[in-house]
Formats: structure tokens, C-alpha cells, sequence
């Protein structure tokens, strides 16, 4: 529940110049700049990986289905080199998290065009965020 005396949108999100506001930042190239960078940069590598998939697979148009993404991650998380301090294989568990947090977090952007609620097929990109998309994909390299 939101705080007595938040700007609020109709839906609930905070209004843009309340966020502004909270972190600092004047204008809105700065509040851009700044989501860009916490989505695009990543401290864990995993989670860089993590990042680094669902925003190819939205800028391409397709994503693995559900019944065998979390396979696709870990082969990838493998592939990458990635286990466990004991040297064994990134548990389902672990992946589900990080995924659910990179998710809910390039949800929360809101970089579709908005369409019925809880659609699962694969939504289209606005265009901005097939910008915001773009310059994650470009500070994590792949650009």
C-alpha cells in the first residue's frame, strides 16, 4: 500500500517527477540514463546473463516457450561456465529466481504496447522500449 501523500498514476505507479525527484535526477535524459544503466549493468554475471537473454529474445520478436525456458537459461548459465561454489550445476531453483527478478524488473518498465491483460504470447515492443532495449543490449556488449 502506497504512502500517505505519494503521486500516484490512475494505475498505481509512481508519477515520473516523483521518481525524478527521489533519486536526484532533474530531468528526464538523467532518470533514462539511469534506469539504463541498473537494468543494463548488472553486478553479477549471472544476473548480466539473465539480462542479456530476455532483452535479445524481445528485441527479436520470440522467446523460448515456457515449458522449456528455464532449460534454455541453464544451458546457457552452463555454457557460460556458470555453478555452484561446490562446482556443481546452478540449481532450477536459483534460475527461477533470478528470471522472475530480471523479469519482473523489465516488466515494471512497462516496454510494450499495451495490450489485454495477462496475454501470454509475446507482446510488441513499444518504440521506446525497443530504445531502452537497444542500449541495455549495448552496454552489456551485444550492440
Amino acid at each position: 500500500m502506497a504512502g500517505k501523500g505519494l503521486e500516484l498514476t490512475k494505475d498505481g505507479y509512481l508519477r515520473p517527477a516523483m521518481v525524478r525527484r527521489t533519486l536526484g535526477l532533474e530531468n528526464r535524459d538523467a532518470l533514462w540514463d539511469y534506469m539504463v544503466k541498473t537494468i543494463g549493468a548488472p553486478k553479477h554475471q549471472a544476473v548480466k546473463l539473465m539480462t542479456r537473454l530476455p532483452a535479445h529474445w524481445r528485441v527479436q520478436g520470440f522467446a523460448p516457450a515456457y515449458s522449456v525456458r528455464d532449460q534454455v537459461i541453464i544451458s546457457a548459465l552452463e555454457a557460460s561456465g556458470f555453478a555452484t561454489r561446490s562446482g556443481d550445476p546452478i540449481p532450477e531453483e536459483w534460475v527461477w529466481e533470478i528470471d522472475r527478478t530480471v523479469r519482473q524488473s523489465l516488466d515494471c518498465l512497462q516496454l510494450t504496447i499495451p495490450g489485454r491483460r495477462f496475454l501470454l504470447a509475446e507482446q510488441d515492443l513499444s518504440d521506446g522500449g525497443l530504445k531502452f532495449l537497444l542500449q541495455v543490449q549495448a552496454l552489456l556488449g551485444d550492440r
